[in-house]
């Protein structure tokens, strides 16, 4: 099956012990799949990696945010949205804990005509803290309170791991730019709460994994811009 209809796109900060080994995963399960690393000004090697590849696979392209003024996930996401030619966009972190074999689910069920597809975390194998699972499940009910009264309040909004139509995901950054929280990390959240309440949402069970290399991200600003986000 080809995946010319689909760019995934990697928002990446230091990850260059994982970011060619996800890549070589893709390339083998999906051919003919675009790839966009959204590099935020990675201070490792994670940039050079991705650029042995592409000398090899056109598909394989690095967008450097480095000299950007403002950095973050979200906005590391939308900025490189808004290059993406293909139909659909596929979201997902560098770090393993979103499996590469289900992009492929993602895409087939995007395919059936639906906007937006989110990958929910039907299991989590790593064992969170109790203080990580009380901001989890906070951040979780204050999401569906913003969400409240459309058919996806319920669905797992929180993760970063998604599939959307391209115009469709173009149309909100473009529409609704200033309701992204830009160094927040719920890109999906901030797409979804400026989102048509008749949208096409289906979700794509999977097991949340265990980072393979390097450190997460959460912090105490992750929260804050969550925060932020919901008033957005």
């Amino acid at each position: 099956m080809d995946f010319n209809d689909t760019t995934v796109i990697i928002p990446t900060l230091n990850e260059e012990k994982n970011i060619a080994r996800l890549i070589g995963f893709l390339e083998g399960l999906y051919p003919n799949l675009w790839v966009i690393v959204s590099d935020d000004g990675s201070r490792d090697r994670t940039q050079e990696e991705v650029r042995k590849i592409s000398r090899r696979n056109r598909h394989i392209k690095v967008y450097d945010r480095g000299n950007k003024m403002v950095h973050g996930l979200t906005v590391s996401v939308t900025d490189a949205a808004k290059r993406v030619k293909t139909r659909y966009i596929v979201v997902m972190d560098a770090d393993f804990q979103h499996p590469p074999e289900k992009v492929g689910e993602i895409v087939e069920t995007l395919r059936k005509g639906f906007d937006v597809v989110i990958a929910s975390r039907a299991a989590i194998k790593e064992g969170w803290p109790l203080s990580r699972k009380i901001i989890s499940k906070a951040a979780t009910l204050m999401g569906r309170a913003r969400l409240i009264g459309r058919s996806y309040s319920k669905m797992d909004f929180g993760g970063g791991f998604f599939g959307v139509r391209t115009k469709f995901f173009q149309k909100r950054i473009s529409e609704n730019g200033n309701g992204f929280e830009p160094r927040g990390y719920k890109v999906m959240f901030d797409m979804l709460k400026h989102a048509p309440k008749n949208s096409k949402v289906a979700e794509v069970p999977y097991t949340f994994g265990i980072r393979k290399a390097g450190k997460s991200k959460l912090s105490k600003k992750v929260v804050y811009y969550y925060l932020r986000s919901l008033v957005k």
